[in-house]
């Protein structure tokens, strides 16, 4: 019987077939799970890095939205 374990990176599907039962008793069962884990966490980490950037742009528009605004009112007085 094959499992398919499939993961995202970049909105693709990367499907791995494994053979669970012939990997059972190998060192490749390790090894393939350590891949896993490392692909895993470097999309994870790729994705708060995205976020990160994300949030220091919004946080940039409303930082010159508020002195515009301050701008404004300093004129208006």
């Amino acid at each position: 019987m094959r499992n398919c374990v499939q993961m995202r990176r970049n909105e693709k599907e990367f499907p791995l077939n494994v053979n669970i039962e012939t990997l059972h008793n190998s060192d490749e069962a390790g090894t393939l799970l350590v891949k896993n884990i490392h692909c895993a966490a470097k999309t994870i980490s790729d994705s708060l890095g995205q976020a990160v950037r994300a949030s220091d742009l919004i946080l940039d528009v409303v930082d010159e939205t508020l002195m515009n605004t301050e701008s404004d009112i300093s004129h208006q007085e």
